[in-house]
């Protein structure tokens, strides 16, 4: 019997020291052209605080019947869709993009363990080839680990990702460029865009992670 209280003593503190179960967040937002807003059924990320393990999808949709065009092909575009964060860190993660138009994908995209420092969560890079349309974004991020605190700072909608005007890429030739259009964009043949290995990649990442959980 003496060895009782110990034995549960040290269970307790096992269980206190047991990592919480990984949360799911699910951001929903709206663009019309002027302003990005958040859409009802949303999570709020104001604020929000992650931990390794945890994960979050980023889902941004044009309003209406508009869309985006890559006018000037993207080439490695850093941060095009990306949170900031209250604190500096080194954060690495796995994230998975898909570019949609008319609830079809035409482009994907898949980065595995990438670090990210600073003050940021979210899309790392972009490549999109000219002419390509799409009216919405998913961004998958699971975050694999942090060197400090990662909090959501979100204040002004509008500046939820870091970009004003068309909201993603205004610089030219140079660098690529991704204009709003108002009205529906005329879809290409499926397939057309599609990076190759990118497709099911946020389907894949869930499901790994709902097998470690």
């Amino acid at each position: 019997m003496k060895h009782v209280l110990p034995v549960a003593i040290a269970a307790a503190a096992a269980c206190i020291q047991m990592p919480a179960r990984a949360a799911t967040y699910d951001f929903l937002f709206g663009y019309d052209g002027s302003a990005v807003s958040l859409l009802s059924g949303s999570d709020d990320p104001a604020g929000l605080e992650l931990f390794a393990g945890d994960s979050y999808t980023i889902h941004l949709s044009a309003a209406g019947s508009s869309h985006w065009l890559v006018s000037a092909a993207v080439s490695s575009a850093a941060l095009p869709l990306t949170f900031l964060v209250a604190n500096s860190a080194t954060r690495v993660a796995d994230i998975a993009t898909t570019w949609s138009l008319g609830g079809s994908a035409v482009a994907s995209a898949t980065e595995a363990g990438i670090t990210q420092q600073f003050v940021h969560s979210g899309a790392q890079t972009w490549t999109l080839p000219q002419d390509l349309a799409f009216d919405a974004v998913t961004i998958g991020y699971d975050l694999l680990s942090s060197t400090g605190p990662t909090v959501l700072s979100v204040t002004d909608p509008s500046l939820y990702f870091g970009f004003a005007g068309n909201l993603f890429l205004a610089g030219g030739p140079a660098n690529g460029q991704i204009d709003f259009i108002e009205g529906a964009a005329v879809p290409l043949p499926a397939g057309v865009f599609l990076m190759a290995g990118g497709l099911g990649a946020l389907a894949m990442m869930r499901r790994r992670r709902a097998v470690s959980a």
